[in-house]
């Protein structure tokens, strides 16, 4: 069964400011640090969004609502 995850990517980056520097993505995914967890929360934000991967519909509030407490 398919669980959900947290994966944050970490990298650095020379900018002139926020803006360009919010805009700079590496090239490769492996040149970034990534942190995997799982979850049994989600953001706001993500409240309604289907997650990346996933098998149905299911959005995110509704599979931390399955998640047995």
């Amino acid at each position: 069964m398919k669980r959900l995850y947290l994966i944050e990517a970490r990298y650095y980056v020379m900018a002139e400011d926020r803006i360009e520097a919010r805009h700079i993505i590496p090239d490769s995914i492996s040149a970034s640090i990534i942190f995997v967890s799982e979850v049994d929360k989600v953001d706001a934000d993500w409240l309604d969004a289907i997650p990346y991967g996933g098998d149905n519909d299911k959005v995110c509030g509704e599979i931390i609502q399955e998640i047995p407490g």
